[in-house]
């Protein structure tokens, strides 16, 4: 190899190990919700993202609204309002079942009554509310659905005192009933944490009595 070559090579490695330390990600901002929302739940949804419910400071209530998010979208063009839930809502869990989107749980109104039904709504599908059933009565909660299972984990309910809920409950989504539950490993009881599906693991991290925390189970 001639001291050309050498020097040639050296260079586009400078070059292209430049490009790969320096090179870092950045956010850009992708336009601005319809309706300003907290305590509401995005779902990724056929390639689209959906903003369910949330709490909106111009009505001072929860909300029913639900916002899409379409990336491939022009520009000015990429959020819409395309329908609305059932029940207003925030502080609730939401995951993705047969095509659909199924919320649970939560909290409505301006005494922030707890919602102990669940409902399903898809572009093409519409809404349905299912049954009442206490278990779904959580608020602040997380979940997945798995395998025909809503696992919903943590959150407290509202029933005279407030009361924490330590369990995880497996509601059958074909039965439309609760299943079974057990509870979190150890004493800590998760409020507003996270919560993500990979593989057929059910990963729930942050947020332990309402207070930060790293633990993940």
């Amino acid at each position: 190899m001639t001291n050309r070559n050498i020097k040639i090579f050296i260079i586009t490695i400078s070059f292209f190990a430049s490009v790969f330390v320096f090179a870092k990600p950045q956010w850009e901002v992708q336009g601005e919700m319809l309706v300003p929302v907290a305590g509401g739940e995005a779902v990724v949804f056929q390639n689209k993202m959906y903003i369910l419910g949330g709490y909106s400071d111009s009505s001072g209530t929860p909300i029913t609204s639900i916002q899409e998010f379409d990336p491939s979208a022009n520009p000015g063009e990429q959020w819409k309002i395309v329908g609305k839930l059932l029940v207003p809502r925030t502080n609730f869990v939401a995951s993705v079942w047969e095509n659909r989107i199924i919320v649970a749980g939560g909290e409505t109104g301006l005494d922030q009554t707890a919602v102990n039904s669940m409902e399903v709504w898809g572009p093409t599908y519409g809404n349905m509310l299912f049954d009442e059933d206490v278990s779904t009565n959580r608020i602040g909660a997380t979940g997945e659905i798995w395998n025909g299972f809503f696992f919903i984990v943590g959150g407290y309910y509202h029933g005279g005192a407030e009361s924490w809920s330590n369990a995880i409950v497996a509601f059958n989504m074909s039965e439309s009933r609760e299943w079974f539950s057990f509870p979190l490993p150890g004493l800590q009881i998760p409020y507003n944490h996270a919560s993500f599906l990979l593989e057929n693991a059910i990963y729930i991290a942050g947020d332990t009595e309402r207070k930060t925390a790293a633990d993940t189970w």
